[in-house]
């Protein structure tokens, strides 16, 4: 079903993309969001155009990434709590 399987290290943080709130023009429907030529430049992969050629992010995939974040997190959160025993057991 699937091939080429390997972890996927991003060389940029998704925590880089600014989050913003924005009105649509034509809607004046109020959003909080990123833009998507924001996000073009650090994932190009996670951005599309459409027939009528505007950009559109795929939030499925955006997930992952923010998966990938909060790994890292818990990765040095434990590696923290480490140092810290070790460092109150040799007090």
């Amino acid at each position: 079903l699937k091939e080429n399987i390997k972890e996927y290290k991003p060389e940029k943080s998704i925590l880089d993309l600014p989050v913003v709130e924005f009105d649509f023009k034509e809607s004046g429907n109020h959003q909080i969001g990123c833009i998507a030529q924001d996000l073009q430049e650090l994932f190009p992969d996670l951005v599309s155009a459409g027939t009528d050629g505007y950009l559109s992010i795929n939030e499925n995939k955006l997930v992952y990434l923010l998966l990938l974040e909060v790994k890292k997190l818990r990765e040095e959160l434990n590696e923290f709590k480490n140092n810290e025993r070790n460092s109150m057991s040799h007090a």
